[in-house]
Formats: structure tokens, C-alpha cells, sequence
């Protein structure tokens, strides 16, 4: 194996083309799966740990680091674990979380407990061996089990066949819609294929008041994502040896954006039009413009409705991800850190507290099952396409090839510089000088 040194510079870099910005409000779903749980040995008893644990993230805004703090660590954890004393520190980005981290190590330190967000650092950081391996705790906790997650988010908190991170937060993307546009179009229900989606999208373009009948972004990876996983697509062989994304669906996926675009269905680069401000009518979105319509377009938010992403030649499939907690290989208080995650995540009043006051999405179906998760419009189409979801490359090099090789010629093609077949082309040939380098 190749020594595993990163340049600062060039680490930086990478979380920065990774980090998505997602900070969403969020949350429920689907029916749980079995609870059944293994037979396992019990963890060590409250009065057995006196430990203090550092617990770092980026807790914003404001108010998601004050309830931590004051009602889950000083009320709820304080009251079931008084031995154990959780000191938050607060960063002010996942690009923040990751630097800090990254210096840390470096110099033998580091925080007992971390949170990660949908970058591709779980993978990164446990190819450096910077994360323990939760296998042993999981093993021996009757309250911690595969089924208690959604697959997806929890398959990408995984690294060669260990799991090293535990999904506290799911990410994910659904298919948002006017739906006040839709009825002034004569379409009654949402799109469900992708074949709906341009269709939908011409007759849309087309009401008084409305500038585009869909908005995409291909200046990043997000958009494309949803649409080539639906497509049947792949990033990456397997084997994370080959880029796959130029081929013909790959080829096809782009070509069906770029095509709505130049035909003036779907926003161009730069327009300012968009689902949330009333002049385009249909998107793929991941949770914010709920909470940012509700608190800044209430009049948007009324009409406002989600179904799952539309069906391609790989159906209703998009990606899955979440914001991660993991613990440092080199930490002193594992066991401190592995009870406090341990009653965080499967303790079931504090999941659903902590998702109800932080305003993001559950990453365990139980808790979507429950109000408020389970009675709103958005959330329950949420819960629903977290069945079907496929992870991002789960390769140490993927951030790399995201940064420097996608979205750069993703935009390309978007802004009319590069044909489809060029920009893919280009982009894999810059991965696959990456993947073997």
C-alpha cells in the first residue's frame, strides 16, 4: 500500500469540493424494520465509567449547540449518566471540523468523539486509521444493531468490511413541486418517471409567471447524482479501479439535463429563478427549502409538494447519505465516548428529541414512524425514498475525482463549453489518471 501522506493544502482542498453546504431542516417514513436485537452482553454499568469525553462538530446555528449543551448533555445525559461529563466543542463547518481534526492527529490529539458530515470523510479518515473500529462495542450492546439504521446511510459509515462511523443524521434527496403550477397545467398528479419530468417540464414553462418548469444545478454533484441513480447508473466500477460515469446511460442521463436546458425548460447557469422564489416549478432538493420556504416563502410553502424521485431505467433510486459520528483510534475514553453515542443513538426518546429540536433527518425508520416525522407532507416522502438510496463511491480517492474531475466539467457541459459526450469523456480521463496515481 501506498504510504498514506496528504499534503494540508491538498486535503483542504478536498473537503472543501466534498462539503455540500447541508446544514438542512429536516425530517417521517416507512414502516420500522424488525427490532429484533442480538444476544449480546450488556455494557459496563453507569458507576464502572468516570470518563470525560470531548464531542466535536459544527453545532449551528446557535440555537442546535445551545439545546445540546443545555437540555441533551447537562438534563437528559447528566440524569442517566452523572459519571460521565461531555464537553462539546464547536466548529463552524464540516471544511472546519475536518481541518481541525486533521491537525490534531498530526500531533497526537484530537476530540474523544467526532461528527462527520456527507463528505466522504468517514471514508478518509478511516483509510488513515484515524477511526476505531465500532465492531467490538456494537458486538457487545444489545441497544446498537444493523437493522435499527437505514442500509444506505449506514453502509457509507463503513470501510472494508468494519463499520467505523454510525449514521446520526440521514441526507438524501426527493422531488419537490409547485403544486398550485401542476393544477394550473392540467397535471394532476407528480411526475413519477423521468419521461414525466420533461414533459412536466414543457407544459409548465409555459404558464404565465412561471420562467422554468424545472431547476437543476450542475454545479455540483448533487443534481446529476439523483438523475443518473435513477437512470441506473454508476460513478465507479466496483473495485473503485474504472470511471463508469462516461458511458452511454451516463452519456444519456446528461444529455436528458443539458437538452431541457437549451430547449428553455430547465434553468440555465446563472438565472435566478427557482422552486423556492415562485419562477420554476419542479426540483430535486434535499430538506432545507422546506424549513427555508416555510420561514421566508410561506406563500411557497402552502403549495409546496414531494414525491419520490422519478423513475429511470434504475426506478425511484437516488443517493444516500448522513451526518456521522465515529471515535478516534487514538482517544483515551472510547468507553465514555461509545456510551454516550450508544445512548444517544439507541435510546429512542432521545433520537426523536434530538431530531425534533435539531431539525434534521432521522437516520433510524422508528423514529420517522413517530409525530412529528410521521405527520408531515415532506418528511413521509423522505422516510419513503431512504429505501431507496445507493451510496456515493465509497473510495478514498472519490473526493478527488468529485473536486477535480466532475463538477468542473459537469459545469462545462452546463454552461454550453462542452458537449455531454466531451464533458464526461474529459472528466473520466481525469479520473482514471486520479485512481492511478
Amino acid at each position: 500500500m501506498k504510504e498514506k501522506r496528504l499534503s494540508r493544502r491538498h486535503f483542504l482542498r478536498l473537503s472543501a469540493g466534498a462539503v455540500t453546504g447541508i446544514m438542512a431542516a429536516a425530517c417521517v417514513p416507512a414502516t420500522p424494520p424488525s427490532q429484533v436485537a442480538p444476544a449480546t452482553q450488556e455494557m459496563p454499568a453507569k458507576e464502572q465509567v468516570k470518563q470525560k469525553v470531548k464531542w466535536m462538530g459544527p453545532f449551528v446555528p446557535p440555537y442546535r449547540f445551545q439545546w445540546i449543551q443545555e437540555t441533551l448533555i447537562n438534563k437528559m445525559f447528566k440524569e442517566a449518566y452523572p459519571n460521565i461529563e461531555v464537553e462539546l466543542e464547536q466548529t463552524s463547518s464540516w471544511l472546519d471540523t475536518e481541518e481541525k481534526v486533521l491537525v490534531r492527529w498530526a500531533a497526537g490529539g484530537g476530540p474523544d468523539l467526532l461528527q462527520m458530515g456527507e463528505t466522504g470523510a468517514v471514508t478518509e479518515f478511516a483509510w488513515r486509521g484515524m477511526l476505531a473500529p465500532l465492531n467490538p462495542f456494537i458486538e457487545q450492546d444489545p441497544n446498537i444493531y444493523p437493522e435499527l439504521f437505514f442500509t444506505t446511510p449506514l453502509k457509507a459509515g463503513q470501510f472494508e468490511g468494519k463499520t467505523y462511523a454510525l449514521p446520526h443524521d440521514s441526507m438524501t434527496e426527493v422531488f419537490f413541486y409547485n403544486k398550485k403550477h401542476l393544477e394550473q397545467a392540467g397535471i394532476s398528479n407528480p411526475p413519477q418517471t423521468l419521461e414525466d419530468v420533461a414533459e412536466y417540464a414543457k407544459a409548465l414553462t409555459e404558464l404565465d409567471g412561471v420562467d422554468f418548469g424545472l431547476q437543476v444545478n450542475l454545479s455540483g454533484w448533487n443534481t446529476f447524482t439523483c438523475y443518473l441513480y435513477a437512470n441506473g447508473g454508476d460513478f465507479l466500477d466496483e473495485g473503485c479501479t474504472r470511471p463508469l460515469f462516461n458511458n452511454d446511460i451516463g452519456v444519456e442521463t446528461l444529455t436528458y439535463l443539458i437538452e431541457l436546458v437549451e430547449a428553455g425548460y430547465a434553468t440555465p447557469h446563472g438565472v435566478e429563478a427557482s422552486l423556492a422564489n415562485g419562477k420554476a416549478s419542479m426540483m430535486d432538493s434535499v430538506p432545507w427549502i422546506v424549513g427555508w420556504t416555510k420561514n421566508y416563502a410561506p406563500e411557497i410553502y402552502e403549495v409546496l409538494g414531494a414525491t419520490l424521485m422519478p423513475a429511470g431505467k434504475g426506478g425511484h433510486t437516488t443517493w444516500g447519505w448522513a451526518h456521522y459520528e465515529g471515535i478516534l483510534q487514538n482517544s483515551k475514553n472510547k468507553e465514555g465516548a461509545w456510551v454516550f453515542l450508544s445512548w444517544m443513538l439507541g435510546d429512542e426518546d432521545v433520537d426523536l428529541a434530538y431530531h425534533e429540536n435539531l431539525n434534521f433527518l432521522p437516520a433510524q425508520p422508528r423514529t420517522f414512524a413517530k409525530p412529528p416525522f410521521s405527520e408531515h407532507f415532506a418528511w413521509t416522502v423522505f422516510a419513503q425514498q431512504l429505501e431507496h438510496t445507493r451510496t456515493m463511491p465509497l473510495c478514498v480517492k472519490w473526493r478527488e475525482i468529485n473536486t477535480d474531475a466532475l463538477i468542473p466539467t459537469l459545469e462545462a457541459a452546463w454552461i454550453g463549453e462542452k458537449s455531454p459526450q466531451e464533458a464526461l469523456d474529459a472528466a473520466a480521463k481525469r479520473a482514471q489518471e486520479i485512481l492511478q496515481g
